[in-house]
């Protein structure tokens, strides 16, 4: 009898020593799996969370340094200082048929043909010079030409007097164009003591040719006002 409670006894022990460990890895079972489920996220989560990383902030444009030209609203360049004097005063004669439009900004005058625009503006010096002005304007719709056919242009303008007197250089940018060319441009360019007049009309060619006379009437017309010429 003493034998089998002794024998009894180490058997108990290890039942009890065995479903210890089993509790044991439970806990252990179990805290593993609470560890994850607490630092898991969903993915709907991970997407609506807000990122913990510092974000950098969107670099500020730079100033222009002083005595620079500041961008003109639509990213066109405003004129430089040198540039930004008073338009000179002037006076014309609106072309029958033309509907003629207030000055703004740079403008002095515009007016509206059919759809197209012709605008009147006047600069300090000669801003570049003819071929600068006019490889611009061919720019201005989507065509070029080399430097020979170009410098051949600019010296053969057609000239004109002003009934005030001033000089005029007429240009029809259709002869550097390709035959049926939708945009063209017709600019005259009159010098007045040191500034330079621009007067332009710039869209449909055929609009253009059927305006070209009427053009070169407003160019003739265009004069000083007194004032500008007191001394």
């Amino acid at each position: 009898m003493k034998r089998s409670i002794l024998i009894a006894v180490p058997l108990l022990a290890v039942a009890l020593t065995a479903c210890e460990n089993k509790q044991d890895r439970a806990v252990r079972a179990y805290r593993e799996v609470a560890l994850i489920a607490d630092h898991a996220v969903s993915p709907s989560a991970a997407a609506a969370a807000p990122s913990s990383l510092p974000t950098t902030p969107a670099p500020t444009p730079a100033m222009p340094p002083p005595g620079a030209a500041a961008p003109m609203a639509g990213g066109m360049p405003a004129l430089p200082p040198e540039m930004q004097t008073p338009s000179l005063p002037l006076t014309w004669v609106t072309p029958a048929g033309w509907e003629e439009l207030p000055g703004s900004g740079m403008r002095i005058a515009a007016w509206r043909i059919e759809g197209q625009e012709c605008t009147l503006m006047s600069f300090p010096g000669d801003v570049g010079g003819d071929e600068a002005n006019i490889r611009r304007w061919l720019g201005q719709v989507g065509h070029g030409a080399d430097a020979a056919t170009l410098s051949a242009f600019v010296a053969q303008p057609e000239r004109l007097v002003t009934d005030s007197g001033l000089d005029v250089r007429l240009f029809d940018l259709t002869a550097l164009l390709p035959d049926g060319a939708a945009q063209s441009v017709l600019a005259a360019i009159i010098p007045a003591g040191d500034q330079s007049i621009f007067v332009k009309l710039m869209g449909n060619t055929p609009v253009l040719q059927r305006h070209k006379e009427a053009f070169t009437a407003l160019s003739r017309s265009i004069a000083l006002k007194p004032e500008a010429t007191a001394p």
